[in-house]
């Protein structure tokens, strides 16, 4: 929809701060989304819409036993990551990824925050 390609303009105006080493203080666009549909939508939109390298991480399960390592290779791999929130609280928790290392952070479906989610 409409929001999502917003969402891909403002990330691709602000590009430059992502197309840089991740390991010198390179920055990270990160997509917060509710389900692993959700990932799999915003992954596509970002990808038709632009050159950018986007990574996918839907299965808290998988990524979780993920060392800081697998993590730091995804983060090098990849300019734009699309995650569900239990994923990015993991990454966040863990000391993986800092607030710091993030230029943009897109929430999808932002209202649905307010209740129980």
């Amino acid at each position: 929809p409409g929001e999502t390609f917003i969402a891909v303009l403002l990330t691709k105006e602000l590009s430059y701060q992502i197309r840089g080493d991740f390991n010198r203080n390179g920055k990270r666009t990160v997509f917060l989304v509710n389900s692993a549909n959700q990932v799999a939508q915003q992954v596509s939109a970002v990808r038709t819409h632009s050159d950018l390298k986007v990574g996918e991480y839907s299965n808290l399960e998988v990524s979780a036993s993920w060392t800081k390592e697998k993590w730091n290779l995804e983060f090098t791999k990849h300019q734009v990551l699309v995650m569900t929130c239990y994923v990015a609280l993991n990454v966040l928790k863990n000391g993986y990824l800092s607030l710091s290392d993030i230029n943009l952070l897109v929430f999808d479906e932002c209202h649905l925050a307010i209740l129980d989610h």
